[in-house]
């Protein structure tokens, strides 16, 4: 997304877009915006307007958007609650030093997580990975983007395995 000449993506600034496609959308589920730059930019939300019809995504998160994984995620999916899916946003902190100095604080695994409400409903476990970033290091704020089918309202218990 680029307009020629024109500064985009400034602070408080309400950018326009144009795209044309041969493609019949019909419902539009979700919206995603990747970054090819580690300029940090945080996106409140994108309004896509198809055959007069506004779908508004909002950033509910507030994941900002950077190739740097220490800023942000290289690509941001916003979706709409639509046959009742449910998005979330896991926000996992490493801590940047432990017992034995800054060795053996991250990690290359991979880690599952599974959540469940003070009503009792639980999701399956999800694998947290961000594709082409290194997730878990010390001192790293790793953010997730999930949708489920599981209304979670008050989360009880959060489980990574």
């Amino acid at each position: 997304l680029d307009n020629k000449n024109i500064d985009d993506f400034e602070a408080g600034a309400t950018d326009t877009f144009i795209v044309e496609s041969n493609v019949n959308l019909k419902k539009i589920k979700c919206f995603v915006i990747k970054t090819t730059k580690d300029d940090y930019w945080l996106m409140d939300k994108a309004i896509v307007i198809y055959k007069g019809k506004a779908t508004t995504f909002v950033n509910s998160g507030k994941v900002g958007l950077s190739t740097d994984p220490k800023e942000g995620k290289s690509e941001l999916r916003l979706c709409k609650n639509l046959k009742n899916t449910y998005s979330y946003t896991i926000k996992i902190v490493t801590v940047a030093e432990g017992a034995y100095g800054k060795t053996h604080v991250g990690s290359n695994g991979n880690f599952f997580a599974s959540v469940e409400s003070a009503s009792g409903a639980k999701t399956e476990f999800i694998q947290l990975d961000n594709k082409n970033l290194n997730d878990f290091e010390a001192g790293a704020t790793d953010i997730f983007s999930v949708e489920l089918n599981v209304d979670l309202k008050n989360i009880k218990c959060f489980v990574i395995k």
